[in-house]
């Protein structure tokens, strides 16, 4: 939805995470007003959550706004905090 700086504290913070979320803004800013709009009233629903080990979970979910496109994110824990690893969903 454009907040970024929220993004950023769910983000697990290595170089390449950094980057990706860099591009991502980028790339949200240039959308326009009605796709952004469009974005903000979408939800996120979960589809399958499921536990590798202790600290890596895996995310399945749809975003409303496209709902036939499906995502798995990694969710990793680290220092008993878990984050979002953004390498697993977005190529360079």
């Amino acid at each position: 939805d454009g907040d970024y700086a929220k993004a950023r504290f769910y983000l697990l913070k290595d170089s390449v995470n950094l980057l990706l979320i860099k591009q991502q803004q980028i790339n949200y800013e240039q959308l326009s007003a009605e796709k952004k709009r469009l974005n903000r009233e979408a939800a996120i629903r979960p589809l399958e959550i499921k536990t590798e080990n202790d600290s890596i979970t895996l995310y399945k979910y749809y975003h409303t706004a496209n709902t036939k496109d499906t995502t798995t994110i990694r969710i990793i824990r680290e220092n008993g905090e878990w984050l979002v690893d953004l390498k697993s969903i977005i190529r360079m």
